[in-house]
């Protein structure tokens, strides 16, 4: 089960766990409290405040990738390709993060994370002739592309529910 808690001035707190498994008892539950790993954390620090990313154990094989690419997108600075280009927003980074969060699965192959000229966080994924586009506009705003090898297409400029479980279907199947 993954949450994403709501995003404050200051900070933000992006948890992903796995599948929730019945409580131990008694003996059980004493030798678990004694054994278990604590969850991973990770700071992605933003200029507008920190966002906490908690994983438990064992952690998604995504984890580490991504969330070294997110570190690098968030670093740049305006003009960082020399064309004077907006660095992307806290908004575009955090919803992009949150997205990933969101609808990757424990064994779902990592994204592509990489800034666009607007400010904006893209998300790729090229697996097998097919491709899948997810845009994190500057303020937020999800938009998504998914080609197939045939040439089927699907677009959509403005992500709600209903294209999140499509997106989730797509990237479960890769």
């Amino acid at each position: 089960m993954t949450t994403v808690a709501p995003r404050t001035e200051s900070s933000a707190v992006l948890a992903l766990s796995s599948t929730i498994a019945s409580p131990p008892v008694g003996e059980q539950a004493r030798s678990a409290l004694l054994t278990d790993k604590p969850p991973i954390q990770a700071r992605l620090c933003l200029p507008g405040g920190d966002v906490l990313i908690e994983a438990q154990r064992p952690e998604p094989t995504w984890l580490y990738a991504t969330l070294h690419a997110f570190k690098r997108v968030a670093e740049l600075k305006d003009g960082w390709d020399g064309y004077g280009n907006s660095a992307p927003t806290d908004e575009a980074i955090f919803r992009a993060l949150a997205t990933v969060v969101n609808l990757l699965g424990q064994e779902s192959p990592s994204p592509e994370v990489v800034a666009t000229s607007s400010g904006a966080v893209q998300l790729e994924w090229h697996e097998g002739g097919m491709d899948l586009e997810i845009v994190a506009s500057r303020a937020g705003v999800l938009s998504a592309y998914h080609s197939l090898a045939d040439g089927t297409d699907w677009e959509v400029d403005r992500v709600g529910p209903v294209e999140l479980r499509r997106l989730a279907a797509i990237l479960r199947a890769l």
